[in-house]
């Protein structure tokens, strides 16, 4: 646990402790009195990881307790899951992409432009802050999906059933790599500036071992099944691939 401060507005508590956590809490509501502030305790809400205990407000109150909040333009969710953020982000880049709509036909407009746009104001929107969480193959696959999508949208290309015209061309028309790929090469860029900060970052030190290498967090014993795909591992080999 960090006791720094990092965000001002928005504050996100973390601890292996309800006790220590509870104090935290109390701590931050008694300064933020001698300001004249107050926490807004409709949007204070508690996520719950392998526990069932419960924080309270000061007069005892418990405070809500919900499965997944979005913070900081990201969603948290209780079991470190990534398939309802990457559900939210299509929806809100495809309601992007339709309220543009207008752009894309617009005969005035090059290609090339639209792209650019489309670039700007949708990818852009989409893949914020994506290269800190790892997707299993069937998630970018539907990255990749609907990036061919918005292109042939773009471009004017039926899908392939009609025009026989795959994904792969759309994507070299266009001048662009697989929404995946180009994904990868942002989490590959993170790992690295992660791995050069100085051994006293708290980041660092949470995901490199002294070497730069991805720290291990597993338990000796683990959970019987096929264990969860970890980011620093999987980043780690892309980074020695492209070595």
């Amino acid at each position: 646990m960090t006791r720094d401060v990092l965000y001002g507005d928005d504050t996100a508590l973390v601890s292996h402790s309800v006790a220590n956590l509870q104090q935290l809490l109390g701590a931050i509501v008694s300064d933020s009195q001698k300001y004249g502030l107050e926490l807004n305790w409709d949007k204070t809400v508690q996520i719950q990881v392998a526990t069932n205990n419960r924080l309270t407000k000061p007069g005892g109150e418990p405070i809500k307790v919900v499965t997944e909040a979005v913070y900081l333009g990201g969603m948290i969710t209780h079991d470190g899951r990534v398939v309802n953020e990457l559900t939210r982000r299509l929806g809100e880049s495809r309601s992007m992409f339709q309220q543009l709509c207008k752009i894309w036909t617009h005969s005035s407009i090059g290609k090339q432009r639209k792209i650019l746009i489309y670039t700007s104001c949708v990818l852009s929107k989409l893949l914020y802050s994506l290269d800190s969480l790892w997707f299993l193959k069937a998630d970018k696959c539907r990255l990749d999906a609907f990036h061919c999508k918005c292109l042939r949208k773009i471009l004017g290309i039926a899908p392939s059933y009609f025009s026989r015209v795959s994904n792969a061309d759309v994507l070299e028309k266009a001048g662009s790599k697989p929404l995946s790929a180009i994904l990868g090469d942002r989490q590959v860029h993170l790992y690295n500036n992660i791995a050069s900060q100085s051994d006293a970052s708290l980041v660092k030190q949470l995901l490199c071992d002294a070497s730069g290498g991805p720290r291990n967090w597993a338990p000796e014993r683990r959970r019987r099944g096929r264990p969860r795909q970890q980011w620093a591992h999987c980043v780690h080999a892309m980074v020695r691939a492209c070595l």
